[in-house]
């Protein structure tokens, strides 16, 4: 894996708020968190490594629904009537492998399992 040194004021932390953390390497070519705010002129960093999941299609969260059995259940809450609960549980439903409480104005049934599914395979990944 390459890395990307800039020096500042060049590279992307120009254009980033001054409280975002980035690398800066120091005098003996080690790196420690900083602040783009508090890098100056001709200091070199390096940006954080983002790890992004890619987004699954439904039919890879229903393949992981019928490899493991999994069951999704729709708890209406009582006291708020708009909302709800979603849990995923393994074959037996004695393991809970995700919990989703979610506003049903905002978020439909078939978005919380999408994201119930994804985070299950998230954890898996990382």
């Amino acid at each position: 894996m390459k890395i990307k040194i800039h020096t500042y004021p060049d590279g992307p932390a120009i254009g980033l708020p001054k409280d975002e953390i980035v690398s800066a390497m120091g005098l003996r070519g080690r790196f420690s968190d900083a602040r783009i705010g508090q890098l100056e002129s001709g200091d070199q960093y390096i940006m954080p490594i983002q790890t992004e999941l890619e987004p699954r299609s439904d039919t890879q969260l229903l393949a992981l629904m019928a490899k493991k059995h999994l069951r999704a259940l729709y708890i209406d809450d009582l006291i708020d009537p708009k909302s709800k609960t979603l849990m995923i549980v393994n074959a037996d439903g004695d393991q809970e492998m995700c919990k989703h409480d979610y506003v049903m104005a905002e978020c439909s049934d078939l978005d919380a399992l999408r994201d119930g599914l994804n985070f299950i395979l998230d954890q898996e990944e990382l």
